[in-house]
C-alpha cells in the first residue's frame, strides 16, 4: 500500500516537472533562409557641367608683334620717272575682337624721298643717265612724318586637340596723309602702300604661328583629373562626378579676351565610401555651336546597413510590454537579418510569460507623398507560425505585428534635407586652383531595394554646377 502511494506521488511530481519545463521552454523556430537580393543598376541621366573659359590673347599677339621689325626701309631707283626711298615706322598691334573675328589695328608713319627724271639716254655712257638734272621732292622731311593706318582681320576656330586656329590676313593699308606732288600731279602713295604691304604680310603669318601655340589642353586635363576625384560630403560619404566627354562652344572675342564655355558631360553618383574608379584619359574636344543647359542631374544610392537600421528600430520597440490574452510579452530587441525577395527578415527576441525568438517579415515601402518609409504586409515567417501553433498559440497575435509596423515608420524628409545641405556645402569650395560652385535644387527618393546586408535607397537630385580656374 505504501509503495503504491509512493509511486503515485513520484508520478504526480514528474508530471508537474514536465508541465513546468514545458511552460518555461523557449520558443526557437528555425531561421528562414534569406535570398540574395541586389538592387538594379541605376540608370543615370547625363549631367552637364559648364566651365567658363577665358583666354587673354594680348600676350600671344605681343609675341607675334616682336617677330616683325618695327621699321622698314626700301625703295626703287629707275633712271626715268620717279625714283624713291621710303622709311616706315609702325606702332604695336592693337586688338579689338567681336564675335569670332578680331581686327588688329596698327598705326604707322612714313617719310619719302623722291626724284623725277623726264627721260634717260645712254648716248654719253654705258649706263643710262637723265638728260636733265633730276628734280628732287620729299614727304615727311623737315615736317612731321606722314601717317598710315594698317588693319588685319583674324578669324578664330577651335580644334579637337584643344588649340586655337586663326586665319589672319592684311585687310587694309591706308595712308591717312598721302604724299602728293602737285607740280607733277603725281601721287606716290599707291607705290608706297604696295611696298609696305609686302613687308606687313609677313606679320599676318607670324600672328597665325603664335596663336597656333595657344593650347589649353593642360588646363582641360587638370580640370578633368579634378572632376574624377571624389568630393567628400562630411557625415554622408562621397560624390563621384564621373566625367565622360568634353564639349566646347565656339569662341567669342571681345577686346583682346577670348571666351568660350567648356562643357563636361558626366554621370555622377553618391556613395558612402570612397570608390577608386578607372582613370579615363582626356578625350578629344568636341565642338558645339549651341550652349547646353548647365544642369546637374544626380541619380545615386544611399546604402543603409541593416545594423544601423536595427539600432533605429530598437529605439522605438526595445522594452515594449504587450499584454496578449492576459499574458505579458516584453520585446527585448529586434534585428534585421537580411532580405527575402522584396521583404526584410527580422529576428525579434522576447521575454515575459514566454521567452524566445520570432522571425517576422515585412516589405519596406516608400510613400512619395509623405516622404516616409514603412513596413507593409508585416507577418510571421512560415516556420515561426508553425512553431507558435504547436507551442504557444496565444502568441499568434496581431499585437506584435502592429508594434513592428508602427515602429518602422520613418520620415526621410529631415535626412534628405540634411543631405542636400551637406552636398551644397561640399559643392562650394576651392580645390587645386579651381573654384567649384554648385547648388542642388531638388532631392527626392525614387525607389527602395532590400539587399543582402543593406537597404538601398535610390535618390535623384537636380541642380547646377560650374567650375572656373582661379589662375
Amino acid at each position: 500500500m505504501h509503495s503504491e502511494l509512493y509511486f503515485c506521488s513520484v508520478y504526480k511530481y514528474a508530471i508537474f516537472l514536465l508541465i513546468l519545463v514545458a511552460s518555461c521552454k523557449t520558443i526557437e523556430p528555425i531561421a528562414p533562409e534569406t535570398k540574395t537580393q541586389v538592387a538594379p543598376v541605376a540608370e543615370r541621366p547625363v549631367s552637364v557641367i559648364v566651365v567658363p573659359l577665358s583666354i587673354q590673347l594680348a600676350p600671344y599677339f605681343t609675341l607675334a608683334d616682336k617677330q616683325v621689325p618695327n621699321t622698314f626701309d626700301g625703295g626703287d631707283s629707275p633712271c626715268s620717272g620717279v625714283s624713291y626711298q621710303y622709311h616706315f615706322e609702325r606702332d604695336p598691334l592693337q586688338l579689338n575682337g567681336l564675335g569670332n573675328e578680331m581686327s588688329i589695328d596698327v598705326s604707322g608713319k612714313y617719310r619719302l624721298k623722291m626724284s623725277y627724271c623726264p627721260e634717260c639716254t645712254d648716248w654719253f655712257s654705258d649706263k643710262p643717265s637723265c638728260i636733265t638734272p633730276r628734280i628732287p621732292f620729299s614727304c615727311g622731311y623737315g615736317e612731321p612724318m606722314r601717317r598710315m593706318q594698317i588693319r588685319y582681320l583674324s578669324h578664330f576656330e577651335l580644334t579637337p586637340d584643344y588649340r586655337i586656329s586663326t586665319k589672319t590676313r592684311l585687310d587694309n593699308v591706308q595712308a591717312i596723309d598721302p604724299c602728293e606732288v602737285t607740280v607733277f600731279a603725281y601721287d606716290a602713295t599707291d607705290e608706297l602702300v604696295k611696298e609696305v604691304r609686302k613687308s606687313l604680310e609677313k606679320l599676318a603669318i607670324d600672328i597665325d604661328k603664335q596663336t597656333a601655340a595657344i593650347s589649353f589642353r593642360q588646363q582641360a586635363a587638370d580640370l578633368w583629373k579634378e572632376m574624377e576625384t571624389p568630393f567628400p560630403v562630411p557625415g554622408f560619404g562621397f560624390l563621384h562626378l564621373q566625367p565622360k566627354n568634353v564639349l566646347l562652344t565656339q569662341p567669342s572675342v571681345k577686346g583682346s579676351m577670348l571666351t568660350a564655355s567648356l562643357v563636361m558631360q558626366a554621370y555622377p553618383f553618391f556613395s558612402t565610401d570612397k570608390r577608386t574608379l578607372v582613370h579615363q584619359p582626356l578625350p578629344d574636344l568636341q565642338l558645339s555651336n549651341s550652349y547646353p543647359n548647365d544642369t546637374l542631374q544626380l541619380v545615386s544610392d544611399l546604402e543603409l546597413g541593416y545594423d544601423s537600421l536595427s539600432t533605429i528600430i530598437n529605439r522605438y520597440v526595445s522594452g515594449t510590454k504587450l499584454l496578449i490574452k492576459e499574458k505579458e510579452v516584453i520585446i527585448d530587441s529586434i534585428h534585421i537579418t537580411g532580405a527575402d525577395a522584396r521583404n526584410l527578415v527580422f529576428r525579434l527576441q522576447f521575454s515575459g510569460k514566454k521567452r524566445g525568438t520570432l522571425f517576422i517579415t515585412g516589405e519596406p515601402v516608400f510613400d512619395p507623398e509623405t516622404q516616409q518609409i514603412e513596413l507593409r504586409n508585416v507577418d510571421f515567417d512560415l516556420e515561426t507560425k508553425s512553431t507558435l501553433l504547436k507551442t504557444a498559440k496565444w502568441l499568434f497575435s496581431d499585437r506584435i505585428l502592429q508594434e513592428i509596423t508602427k515602429a518602422s515608420k520613418q520620415d526621410l524628409k529631415p535626412q534628405l534635407s540634411e543631405l542636400q545641405k551637406a552636398l551644397n556645402k561640399s559643392l562650394r569650395m576651392e580645390q587645386n586652383g579651381f573654384l567649384i560652385i554648385g547648388t542642388l535644387l531638388e532631392l527626392k527618393v525614387n525607389g527602395i531595394y532590400p539587399e543582402t546586408d543593406r537597404l538601398t535607397v535610390r535618390v535623384s537630385a537636380k541642380g547646377k554646377l560650374s567650375l572656373a580656374s582661379m589662375n
